[in-house]
This record gives C-alpha cells, sequence and structure tokens, in this order.
C-alpha cells in the first residue's frame, strides 16, 4: 500500500500487506493519521479495503474516514489516469526498485568473478 501528500508529493506510506484486511490497513491510516493529522479527503481506487459491493460502494474503511470527518473519494473504475500524479509515483518507485536489484545483481556477479 502507498499513500502519499497530493499537495507536496510526498511519499508518506510504502508498506507491502500479504492481503486486504481491514485490520492492518486500519493501523497504518492510525499510524499515519498520528504522525501527520487528519487529511480533509482521501482518494483511492475501488479495491478492497477501499470501496465495497455494499450500498454506495462504502467500506468499513471508508466508513471509519467518514467518522473521523475525513471525505473519501474514489477514481472511477478502470480509469487510473484519474490518479495519475499517484500512478506515476508508482511507476518511479517500480523504476527505482529495478535499478537498485539491477547494481545488486552486478555486485553479486562482480564478486563471484
Amino acid at each position: 500500500m502507498t499513500v502519499t501528500d497530493n499537495f507536496n508529493r510526498y511519499l508518506l506510506l510504502c508498506q507491502a500487506l500479504s492481503g486486504t484486511q481491514r485490520a492492518p490497513v486500519t493501523a497504518l491510516f492510525e499510524r499515519l493519521f498520528t504522525e501527520f493529522g487528519l487529511p480533509r479527503a482521501i482518494c483511492s481506487d475501488n479495491g478492497a479495503p477501499f470501496a465495497s459491493t455494499a450500498l454506495g460502494g462504502i467500506s468499513h474503511l471508508s466508513k471509519w474516514w467518514i467518522d473521523l470527518g475525513i471525505r473519501p473519494e474514489r477514481i472511477q473504475p478502470a480509469h487510473p489516469e484519474q490518479n495519475g500524479r499517484h500512478e506515476r509515483m508508482h511507476r518511479s518507485l517500480k523504476d527505482s526498485l529495478h535499478a537498485r536489484l539491477d547494481k545488486m545483481e552486478q555486485d553479486l556477479c562482480a564478486q563471484q568473478v
């Protein structure tokens, strides 16, 4: 899961999760809210745990945000360009990881010679 500040573009959270269970995601958001305060809105895609098939698509996580006074905003399904800045950050993050792995592989090969 990644969380960025849409104003300053800072990556606030980059955490691998084993699934989409509510408890670990809620714990991560609690940590973010404690450190950075409550945002006015949170924009997300339509995947779990951000949306559901319930009336209005409100998930337990979205309801918790609403109870905290945070407005959940979701992009339209199959339109990642509506969250282009965040998607671009994902691409930059992947490129950086690939470059780092390539460098580590080169270093390992050089040590074996």
